[in-house]
């Protein structure tokens, strides 16, 4: 095992580099303000995160070469901005911050030896982002010699290199904006804003801390201190536990906890074969609520629990992980997990046909899926002896590709869609239009439809009130938000809406 410290990246900051991670940061403090203070965000995320990985890759030191994996953690950030910019999300936010840590890590601590020590020093990195003020003040004054010359020389980097960059992009932006009339809109509005925001400046304390903050913040990103073994030496030491003095005994210790667990398992399936898969109902004297909120989060909790005790299990020495008789009984009880799963799905099945979809039904669906590939991710490091390193990581990849697709998607749409297709092929189901107007512009089209068409579960005069209400509302102008916070699935639904009322 090496516990050599790897030396810092780079041994000594030069003054370009300085430059460069000081220019970074202010840049990013003015981004951030003019963004986000006051305003609800929009597409201002999508903004400030391009503005952040540009300022990560090119305050890169020279000797960081642009590797492949850097390339496509910035496409991959790319995309997920352009899903902020769609509309912001629970998964976007986790995406976003996942990826800036993953890429930061992958540019500045590309002498750590593997992914998990890259990524866990970048998360090092960012808990020690307080002490970064330190760093300010003695990089700023490396950067003050006492000659004129030196001074100069700060002056005519800003001079040379940041002016010429704003001019030209607010020269070209004008020019091209004469020429179409779209662009030229957005031009003219961001440089009224622009100046709006300049000269209506305040410096409030509050304001003054949101600058610390982002520029601390910032750094950690741009520059982050160099971390030490502490964050991740122990990614060495995971390992198998020790052989133990007895093995047999532990052997058996395991077998038997596994059969246990299974026979109470499969008590557990019992009933939810006979009630669930058998009957399709639910218990007498027991409501839908009851039966699905009271014990999906106890099932769910329990496949968790599961699944960690099959990891410790299988985490011993390969003289007892390899036996057969142990392997059987936990492919036997990743089974029944998997059918219990399949259980809780039929609960929220269940639920659904009583009281209908929602975008939160199906981020519960979503979340069983998520575990569900994780007992089969588990079944394959049984199977073929994976390192404790591996499931960890492959089921971090498993959560990341879900919460990188989920967040294209238009949850509750969906869930309105599907209420209003299965309320138009079963009149006895009802629509709950409190919950299609709670979805804002993601309802309109399934409130659409509810209006054109008579039934017995739907309530077309109150569709129409909620329509004619988002009609009012926008001749009001109430949809008529700050440009930072527009987002284009809105947008869209808007005008898809507006036009099917003109």
């Amino acid at each position: 095992m090496n516990t050599s410290f790897p030396p810092p990246l780079p041994p000594k900051d030069s003054p370009r580099q300085l430059l460069l991670s000081i220019t970074g940061s202010i840049l990013t403090v003015f981004a951030a303000d003019f963004l986000f203070w006051g305003v609800v965000p929009g597409i201002s995320l999508s903004l400030f995160g391009l503005i952040l990985m540009i300022v990560i890759l090119v305050s890169r030191t020279r000797a960081t070469i642009l590797s492949r994996k850097t390339l496509l953690l910035s496409v991959l950030l790319f995309g997920a901005l352009i899903s902020s910019a769609l509309e912001i999300s629970f998964t976007n936010i986790c995406v976003l911050l996942a990826l800036f840590t993953i890429l930061a890590g992958e540019t500045f601590f590309c002498d750590r030896p593997q992914f998990w020590a890259r990524w866990l020093s970048q998360v090092g990195a960012i808990f020690q982002f307080p002490g970064r003020i330190l760093w300010i003040r003695s990089s700023t004054m490396s950067l003050l010699p006492s000659s004129s010359t030196g001074i100069l020389r700060i002056f005519g980097w800003f001079a040379g290199v940041v002016l010429p960059v704003v001019l030209l992009t607010a020269l070209f932006a004008l020019i091209l904006g004469a020429g179409n009339a779209i662009l030229g809109t957005w031009v003219n509005q961001f440089f009224s804003e622009f100046w709006k925001w300049l000269t209506s400046f305040d410096f409030s304390i509050g304001r003054v801390i949101f600058w610390t903050f982002v520029t601390l913040l910032s750094l950690a990103l741009i520059r982050p201190a160099q971390t030490g073994r502490f964050w991740w030496a122990w990614m060495d030491r995971i390992g198998r536990f020790r052989k133990p003095a007895k093995p047999s005994l532990a052997y058996w210790r395991s077998v038997l906890i596994l059969a246990a667990l299974n026979a109470l398992f499969c008590a557990a399936n019992s009933i939810d074969a006979f009630f669930l898969w058998t009957h399709q109902s639910i218990p007498q004297g027991v409501t839908y609520a009851q039966f699905v909120h009271q014990g999906t989060a106890q099932l769910i909790a329990a496949t968790l629990l599961s699944a960690l005790v099959l990891i410790i299990l299988f985490n011993q020495d390969e003289s007892l992980s390899g036996r057969t008789l142990l392997r059987i009984t936990a492919w036997v009880w990743i089974g029944q997990n998997l059918f219990l799963l399949t259980s809780i799905a039929l609960r929220l099945k269940l639920y659904v046909d009583a009281y209908n979809l929602t975008s939160q039904r199906i981020s519960v669906l979503i979340f069983l899926l998520i575990v569900g590939g994780g007992f089969l991710l588990l079944s394959w490091k049984i199977l073929r002896e994976k390192s404790l390193l591996w499931i960890f990581g492959a089921n971090f990849a498993l959560v990341f590709t879900v919460f990188y697709t989920v967040q294209f998607l238009d949850l509750g749409a969906m869930a309105a869609e599907y209420n209003v297709s299965r309320s138009e092929k079963d009149p006895e189901c009802r629509i709950d239009l409190v919950y299609l107007k709670s979805l804002g512009s993601s309802g309109w089209n399934s409130l659409q439809r509810v209006a054109e068409k008579e039934g017995r579960g739907t309530d077309p005069f109150g569709a129409s009130a909620i329509l004619a209400g988002v009609r009012r509302d926008n001749d009001e102008g109430k949809f008529n938000l700050n440009w930072r916070s527009w987002q284009a699935r809105r947008a869209w639904n808007l005008h898809r809406f507006l036009s099917s009322h003109s």
